[in-house]
């Protein structure tokens, strides 16, 4: 059974995972909720794959959990690896 992140050692607190998702929800959604495009999530997702600081889908450096911090295009790595993606409006590019 995958460790819940509370069982995660080295990862940042429950507070800590808290306080950073709601800034990176809300920089998302200031920014008018902008999705990563397909490519960039996709090679997000292979770099931190390989990153010795994913455990088990979960960033050890911040406490994101992977999957959701690569879709948000205002999001980077904490390592520099990979960074905000220039997105207009949601998903599909600008038109609503």
């Amino acid at each position: 059974m995958p460790l819940r992140p509370e069982d995660r050692p080295g990862q940042p607190g429950l507070l800590g995972r808290a306080a950073r998702f709601t800034a990176a929800t809300a920089r998302w959604l200031g920014a008018g909720a902008p999705l990563r495009s397909q490519q960039g999530r996709l090679a997000a997702l292979e770099t931190c794959a390989a990153c010795e600081k994913n455990q088990d889908g979960w960033c050890s450096e911040c406490g994101c959990w992977i999957k959701l911090k690569t879709a948000y295009a205002t999001e980077s790595c904490p390592l520099g690896k990979w960074g905000a993606e220039k997105r207009e409006g949601r998903g599909c590019g600008g038109c609503g």
